[in-house]
């Protein structure tokens, strides 16, 4: 049914409960696993370095082969891109930022459910 699953992660508990769920889904799917991180490609400090120690801490405890993609910008564009570029067919996202109707158009979850190129699996993660 589902043969390639990104899931993106920031260092937020309710970011690695989603890859962990997305992990344990990709295993009894035997799909392939795909991790995002997005890094803000202006900061003048060491974001993208943050963001591949992320990817290298989270891959290290996994016990699950997946591949990691580190990308500057916008995390739902990141997210999304990836997606298409490795032609996912589930996004697993956390529900974070999704109290109140105001914040839906503005949050990650919900960019990623409105321009996501595959299904999009929201969990609840806070």
């Amino acid at each position: 049914m589902f043969q390639r699953i990104v899931v993106g992660v920031t260092k937020a508990s309710t970011a690695r409960n989603a890859a962990a769920a997305a992990r344990e889904l990709a295993l009894a799917l035997g799909a392939e696993l795909h991790v995002v991180s997005a890094f803000d490609e202006k900061a003048t400090d060491d974001s993208a370095d943050r963001a591949e120690q992320l990817l290298g801490d989270l891959a290290m405890g996994s016990g699950k082969s997946m591949q990691l993609h580190s990308r500057p910008g916008d995390p739902a564009a990141a997210i999304c891109d990836v997606a298409r570029a490795v032609g996912a067919d589930l996004i697993v996202i956390g529900n974070k930022g999704l109290a109140g109707s105001s914040r839906w158009a503005a949050s990650v979850p919900g960019t990623v459910t409105r321009t996501a190129p595959c299904a999009v699996l929201v969990l609840d993660t806070v």
